[in-house]
């Protein structure tokens, strides 16, 4: 049925760690964006890979078998966060926070 569980995993740290949107992509990848102010967050980039202000902006894509495929904070100084993610026909994504 369309109830079943597909995928399940734990991703976050010792924080506040909020996912505000999920999304698939055209690959049947998964796209969650939304917050984290885990000092220990498990990021996958070097790029933006510390919290800059109290709590960063998250973007981590999960592969059709629940693997991590990217995990990175994205911010400033202030307290962020991605509210949205949106996967266009042509598999480009666009994040809004």
């Amino acid at each position: 049925s369309n109830n079943d569980v597909k995928r399940s995993t734990y991703l976050g740290g010792t924080g506040n760690d909020i996912a505000a949107d999920i999304e698939n992509d055209i690959d049947d990848n998964i796209i969650l964006v939304g917050s984290s102010s885990s000092i220990d967050f498990p990021v996958s980039s070097q790029f933006n890979s510390s919290l800059l202000g109290s709590s960063e902006g998250v973007i981590i894509k999960l592969g059709s078998n629940g693997e991590t495929l990217l995990s990175r904070f994205l911010g400033g100084l202030s307290n962020d966060v991605i509210n949205a993610v949106s996967i266009h026909e042509n598999g480009n994504s666009v994040f809004i926070g």
